[in-house]
C-alpha cells in the first residue's frame, strides 16, 4: 500500500447499531489516503469482563472495514457473532511496513490525545533515569526490578508526563557488569515493536547506553548495601 497521507484521527458519531457482546464503540475513526483511494474506519474496543480499562491491545477495528490485509495471530483475532474484529496494532504496523506514513510520535501523539489510552504501570521510575536525548523524545524507565545478580527493565514512551506509559521492550543489566546489558525479547509486530525500531535508531547498542548518570544511581539504590 503506497500510503500518502495520515493516519488520522477524527471524532465519529456511530450509527445506532447492535453490537456483539465484549465490542464498545470508541468514538473515533482512523483515517489514511493513497493514490488509489480514502480510507475512514471507525475503531472500537474490546471489553473482556466488562473491564473499563483502555488499552492499546484492546483497540480494534472490523476486518470487513480494511483494505488490505494485515498480519496478527489467530488469538489475537476476536470472533464476535461471525464479525471478525483484528488488532489495531496490526494495521498501524502494516501501514509502516508498506507504505510512508507520517512520523510515529505525532501518529501515538493524536491517538492518545483521542483514546486516553491506560496501562497497569501507574508509578513509573523517576524522570531523568534515561539519556535526555531519549527522554526528549518521550521515553521513560518503565519499571526497574532486582531479580538476583541482575536488574529487569522495562522500557516505556508517552507523549507527556500526565498520560500512561505504552510498553516498549524489556532489558536486562547484570549487577556486576552495569555497562553491559542485552535486550531481551523482540517486541511482537506493532506499536511497541515500531517504538523500539525508533530508540534503537536513536540509541544504538547496549541497554547500558540508555541509562542516565541519574539512573544509574537510581538502579543503584534499588541494591540493600551489602
Amino acid at each position: 500500500m503506497n500510503l500518502m497521507i495520515g493516519p488520522l484521527f477524527t471524532p465519529y458519531t456511530p450509527p445506532i447499531e447492535i453490537l456483539p457482546p465484549g465490542i464498545a464503540p470508541l468514538n473515533v475513526t482512523c483515517e489514511w489516503a493513497s493514490p488509489a483511494s480514502a480510507v475512514r474506519i471507525p475503531l472500537f474496543r474490546r471489553t473482556p469482563h466488562g473491564t473499563k480499562r483502555r488499552a492499546i491491545e484492546q483497540v480494534v477495528l472490523r476486518s470487513t472495514d480494511l483494505p488490505c490485509d494485515v498480519k496478527c495471530t489467530a488469538s489475537s483475532v476476536l470472533d464476535a457473532e461471525g464479525v471478525l474484529y483484528v488488532p489495531f496494532e496490526a494495521v498501524i504496523a502494516e501501514l509502516y511496513r508498506s507504505g510512508r506514513p507520517r512520523p510515529l510520535f505525532d501518529l501515538l501523539r493524536d491517538l492518545m490525545a483521542m483514546i486516553p489510552l491506560q496501562t497497569s504501570n501507574t508509578k513509573p521510575a523517576p524522570d531523568g533515569c534515561l539519556v535526555a536525548s531519549a527522554e526528549e523524545q518521550g521515553f521513560r524507565l518503565a519499571t526497574a526490578i532486582v531479580d538476583g545478580d541482575d536488574t529487569l527493565l522495562e522500557i516505556g514512551w508517552r507523549p507527556s508526563r500526565d498520560t500512561s506509559l505504552l510498553h516498549v521492550l524489556n532489558a536486562v543489566i547484570p549487577a556486576q557488569e552495569p555497562d553491559a546489558g542485552a535486550w531481551i525479547d523482540a517486541p511482537a509486530p506493532g506499536i511497541a515493536a515500531l517504538l523500539s525500531v525508533e530508540l534503537h535508531r536513536l540509541l544504538p547498542g547496549q541497554p547500558s547506553h540508555l541509562i542516565s548518570s541519574s539512573g544509574r544511581q537510581f538502579l543503584k539504590s534499588l541494591r540493600p548495601e551489602p
